[in-house]
């Protein structure tokens, strides 16, 4: 990726990051006072939507090949929905995220599609990490900010200077470049594959590894928003530090995870990501003051899952749009689920038991997909250790 380019995304990324973090953690902590079952539905259908979303958005970045187009409508409709936020009460919040998420996956896709049409695959996660690096250090001022701005003025002033922010980062937008490569698109077809539900049988295994992953990694993560959100008494300000500091942990990891990944292989990295966080959420379910519980959480283990999933996936596939909506899709998929899955167990068994019960989960996703590798031909196997 040549510098120029590299800093346009990265401008980009951070730009559109900070209008939806100023907004986005303190609406789940309004949803949350309402109790746990609030808070799953405006985190979990919104993940189906997102990943209905990356199914279809992925396909119509592969049909046409251009990625400008998706990326500035993801950034129209995130303005617009920041904008309902503002003026909608807090039972619209599920309808509106739904909606937000949905139309968001369109930029996500293309610009991911886009970091690796300018990386290449041997150095995909230094790409991959340093746009991270941009758009979590900007999430982790736009917490700040958000915080602050929640605390005095509401949430809905809070919604309007995302918006704001949303609508400035368009100017940043017009500076990307792409070669100008344009295919044809067919909505009926991208349509009608995203709503199948179907999965490139090459990525078959790898998306039952990720589903059995993603959906112990979003209960854990519903878990112990409301473990932590209780710890800070429901305040936006604790609440916003501790994200930030999360935010600015996984930020400044993200190069050095991209680099882990291109070294040591995404394989092998999607296997020790998992594995760490089967021995990492053990010790986030022992935790019992506000000070350790904050510490763990702002551990950025997830940057390295999502960059050697990521990285996984695509490089086993031709159709890098298709295969984000795998890789990234389903864990959106899992969400959902994980989120209904994990509010439930909640209810019945609390919230260490179900961190306790993710840790399992993300132990068994790793063995999964090494059973289903180890089972290939020499060749075919080479190709996914590689």
């Amino acid at each position: 990726m040549s510098a120029a380019a590299r800093k346009r995304i990265m401008a980009f990324s951070a730009a559109i990051s900070f209008s939806w973090s100023l907004v986005l953690p303190f609406m789940w902590l309004e949803a949350y006072k309402g109790g746990m079952w609030e808070l799953a539905l405006v985190r979990g259908p919104p993940a189906l939507a997102y990943f209905l979303g990356l199914r279809l958005f992925g396909k119509l970045v592969d049909q046409l090949k251009l990625k400008k187009p998706f990326v500035k409508l993801g950034v129209v409709c995130n303005t617009a929905s920041l904008l309902l936020l503002s003026a909608m009460p807090a039972c619209c919040y599920p309808a509106i995220a739904v909606f937000w998420y949905f139309t968001y996956s369109a930029l996500d896709s293309a610009l991911v599609v886009l970091v690796h049409d300018y990386s290449g695959e041997e150095a995909f996660g230094r790409g991959l990490g340093g746009i991270q690096l941009a758009s979590l250090l900007s999430i982790t001022a736009g917490n700040l900010v958000g915080g602050e701005v929640t605390r005095l003025a509401g949430l809905e002033r809070t919604s309007l200077l995302g918006a704001a922010a949303s609508a400035a980062s368009l100017l940043v937008a017009a500076g990307i470049e792409e070669p100008e490569s344009r295919g044809k698109l067919d909505i009926r077809q991208a349509a009608e594959w995203a709503f199948s539900f179907k999965v490139p049988k090459h990525l078959a295994s790898l998306a039952v590894s990720l589903l059995v992953a993603s959906m112990s990694v979003s209960q854990f993560y519903l878990a112990a928003t409301a473990k932590l959100m209780e710890a800070s008494s429901f305040s936006p300000l604790y609440y916003g530090a501790v994200v930030s500091a999360s935010g600015l942990l996984s930020g400044l990891a993200s190069p050095l995870f991209g680099k882990l990944v291109d070294q040591l292989g995404a394989y092998r990295s999607y296997v020790m990501s998992c594995l760490l966080y089967a021995a990492y959420l053990p010790a986030v379910a022992a935790a019992s003051t506000p000070l350790a519980l904050g510490a763990l959480l702002a551990i950025p283990l997830f940057q390295l899952l999502y960059i050697a999933k990521t990285a996984l996936a695509l490089k086993l596939s031709e159709h890098k749009g298709e295969a984000y909506s795998v890789s990234s899709g389903i864990g959106s998929l899992s969400e959902f689920v994980g989120n209904l899955t994990g509010s439930a167990l909640e209810h019945h068994i609390g919230v260490n038991k179900v961190i306790l019960a993710s840790a399992i989960g993300a132990a068994t996703a790793p063995l999964l997909l090494h059973l289903h590798v180890a089972t290939e031909r020499p060749a075919s196997r080479a190709r996914w250790q590689e």
